[in-house]
């Protein structure tokens, strides 16, 4: 017979174990090897396949700025052989944008983000979607 009723109090979760670093090592080979069978694929000319495979390693909260920079510029190659761009790949691009904003990168990268957010901002994101750049805040 169950015993439980709407007044009875949910339990918390148990907090997720820490990760040990050969997990960490393991997800970061994982990362890259996803990451360099995208790039792969983008030689290729199979954007949008290429574009899964970024995401997927790009949805790591340990994504490195590269992964993040090609997950960017797939979505923004797509973006520009749309007529029509949903709000929708605005926002996401906006997020990546922020991710990369509060993170500390070489030059070569922020040249490389710079040259993406002109792309971006040629597409005409709404006004809220703008990117300003270096700015952490927005």
């Amino acid at each position: 017979k169950n015993t439980a009723s709407a007044t009875t109090t949910p339990t918390k979760a148990a907090p997720a174990p820490a990760k040990t670093a050969e997990q960490i090592e393991t997800e970061r080979v994982e990362m890259e090897n996803i990451n360099n069978k995208g790039v792969e694929l983008f030689q290729q000319g199979q954007v949008a396949e290429a574009l899964q495979l970024f995401e997927t390693a790009a949805s790591k909260d340990n994504a490195k700025i590269s992964v993040i920079l090609n997950t960017l510029q797939a979505m923004l190659v797509l973006m520009q052989q749309q007529m029509d761009i949903d709000i929708d790949e605005f926002k996401k691009c906006h997020a990546y944008f922020k991710r990369l904003n509060n993170q500390q990168a070489d030059p070569s990268s922020r040249k490389r983000q710079e040259k993406l957010q002109a792309i971006y901002a040629a597409l005409n994101p709404p006004e809220n979607l703008l990117i300003k750049s270096g700015n952490k805040n927005d």
